[in-house]
């Protein structure tokens, strides 16, 4: 192939994408779409963020035969992932020229960022500009009073010019500051705008709460933390007729649970009763399930309740493949 000739990227829908001016060692190539993975038919009209864990599919054509094509993110010289930039991604091109690659956005600081992709081949190249948002997770998403639970936020800040991490503060429910207490007690960012802390659950009614994490900076992102009952699966994706023991605590003594997954009942093989200290060991079997018209795998919400009605049922989720 010509080494001059120019490589179009078909990159299909998207959450965030602005175009740079072309960057080329040998050739023009033109960057049209990216393809946000988890939702295809976001179009290039929504100039949304990434968030750290999000994949983006790289789809494309006009590659040389046999050729492999690179991804990169930040910078297009470093070969090996390292320090949130250099390559992230590597395809082959068909004999058609066709090629399809993708990644999931690295750590990085809050803002602008850059993804590179080079014809290996050619060693032509393109960038295009996408923008991380904060976000914060909560490990696990539910529990009881004096529980340790670990926080983490990925796209914050950072002071370059003094080479130090910024202060984060964690606000457990806009109407209940100040009750988390956390190690350590002012959590800093590290240079890729990533910190962690671990809180203990404060004493407050069983409710679902919202977290608010916020650097100096003001970049923030909450998350929902449920006080409350609690499951955990034994396995969490497999077909139908599989075998599932589903452990959890805080519901109530004396009564017994239902389980169902996507609205349909399971046959509780056994631990249906609720033990004297609010812990359950439930064994299921998951039922007959439609899959899409492809007979891709679906994902299902396994919900456990306990008898009790009104506002002192006891319900816990979680999500089953």
């Amino acid at each position: 192939m010509n080494s001059k000739k120019a490589i179009t990227l078909l990159v299909l829908a998207t959450l965030m994408m602005t175009l740079v001016p072309i960057v080329s060692v040998h050739a023009a190539i033109s960057a049209d779409q990216i393809d946000y993975f988890d939702d295809p038919d976001w179009l290039l009209d929504y100039a949304l963020p990434v968030l750290k864990g999000d994949t983006i599919r790289i789809v494309g054509t006009g590659v040389t035969a046999g050729a492999t094509v690179n991804a990169y993110w930040d910078n297009a010289l470093k070969e090996t992932f390292s320090a949130g930039s250099g390559k992230v991604a590597s395809g082959t091109a068909k004999a058609s020229g066709k090629y399809s690659i993708k990644f999931d956005v690295p750590e990085g600081l809050v803002g602008s960022h850059f993804i590179w992709v080079k014809d290996v081949s050619t060693g032509a190249t393109t960038s295009f500009e996408v923008t991380v948002a904060s976000k914060v997770t909560v490990s696990p998403s539910s529990g009881l009073k004096t529980d340790k639970i670990t926080m983490t936020g990925y796209g914050y800040g950072y002071d370059v010019d003094n080479d130090k991490g910024l202060e984060v503060d964690i606000d457990f429910d806009a109407f209940l500051p100040k009750l988390v207490t956390s190690s350590p007690t002012i959590p800093k960012t590290s240079s890729l705008g990533t910190w962690t802390a671990t809180f203990t659950v404060p004493d407050v009614i069983y409710a679902t709460y919202n977290i608010v994490a916020e650097d100096t900076d003001l970049n923030t992102d909450d998350v929902d933390f449920k006080v409350g009952a609690s499951i955990t699966l034994s396995i969490k994706e497999g077909p139908v007729g599989s075998v599932m023991t589903i452990t959890g605590r805080g519901f109530n003594y004396t009564e017994d649970v239902t389980v169902d997954i996507g609205g349909s009942s399971c046959y509780i093989v056994s631990g249906k009763a609720v033990r004297s200290d609010g812990r359950i060991s439930t064994k299921i079997v998951i039922p007959d399930k439609d899959l899409d018209i492809d007979d891709e795998p679906m994902k299902y919400t396994i919900t456990v309740k306990d008898d009790i009605s009104g506002a002192n049922q006891n319900t816990a989720t979680a999500s089953f493949q």
